[in-house]
């Protein structure tokens, strides 16, 4: 294998929902006979499968922005980082200076159910349209005390961008957890901060992922949004779409076009082939 190609979902490799095109499926396959390949996702197991179903070649999988990661198709789970309860109480205590609340994420092993308390989580209408758009098991409680998991794969706080720019910093500094704010998938109106162990993000996954495969070659990773960023500081070759913010884009080495125009294809291809260019000399 000549290396690693790390790969976000949303924004990067498709622009849909629960679908990826077959161009790019198809030229993944090609890739995935000398190169390791993962894809690491902001998304739930369920929710971020539903964009990879139709990938039959070997993969790995890595969701809420690294906490599992499976080998695919086996769905053998050979990395997991949860959070402990401990960090309720000060996360609590964030939410209710900005007038929200957050949403914790059981994980894979539970069917990706979630818990919410629609009492005080402040656009609690929209999480649920947004639990039956992605198929989500969402599941209302009065108070979390009720909820029967030990450990969370993550927690989200969903909110407009000054108040999630905010909560992302101060679940950070106060709470050492990671927590990028990126634009929701479902509805790009919303920002989505996500909440996860302190030894979970992108990057850390690729370091993962290097250790468990062995590779000693060159990574080649592609992103388009504030979660990717770790992922990208961990590769050798950095490909971000043209819809990335536009200092992802000057850090870049490559810049693909959109999504919707199947730049992934054009963007691997251009770092592929500057490889095998630096391979040759």
């Amino acid at each position: 294998m000549q290396g690693i190609i790390a790969l976000d979902i949303d924004g990067t490799i498709t622009a849909e929902h629960n679908s990826t095109p077959a161009e790019v499926v198809d030229y993944l396959g090609q890739l995935s006979q000398e190169w390791h390949l993962i894809f690491i996702t902001g998304r739930t197991f369920q929710w971020g499968y539903s964009a990879l179903r139709t990938i039959s070649y070997p993969y790995h999988f890595a969701v809420n922005n690294g906490a599992l990661m499976l080998e695919m198709p086996k769905r053998k789970i050979v990395s997991r980082k949860y959070l402990s309860r401990d960090f309720i109480p000060g996360l609590e205590e964030i939410c209710q200076k900005e007038g929200t609340d957050f949403v914790l994420y059981g994980g894979y092993e539970c069917g990706d159910q979630c818990y919410y308390r629609p009492k005080r989580l402040d656009i609690s209408d929209y999480f649920k349209r947004r639990c039956l758009a992605l198929e989500e098991p969402g599941i209302a409680v009065d108070s979390f005390d009720e909820v029967p998991l030990k450990e969370f794969a993550a927690a989200k706080c969903f909110a407009e961008g000054a108040t999630a720019a905010r909560l992302s910093s101060q679940i950070e500094q106060m709470l050492s957890l990671h927590a990028p704010a990126i634009r929701d998938p479902y509805d790009n109106h919303i920002y989505v901060v996500q909440a996860t162990h302190p030894e979970v993000s992108k990057g850390e996954t690729v370091d993962d992922f290097k250790k468990l495969t062995g590779s000693n070659g060159i990574v080649i990773a592609a992103g388009d949004d504030n979660n990717d960023r770790p992922m990208l500081a961990h590769a050798d070759i950095k490909v971000v779409m043209a819809t990335a913010p536009e200092d992802m884009r000057a850090a870049a080495d490559i810049i693909a076009p959109a999504a919707r125009e199947l730049g992934i294809i054009k963007g691997l291809k251009e770092a592929v082939e500057r490889h095998a260019r630096h391979r040759r000399f």
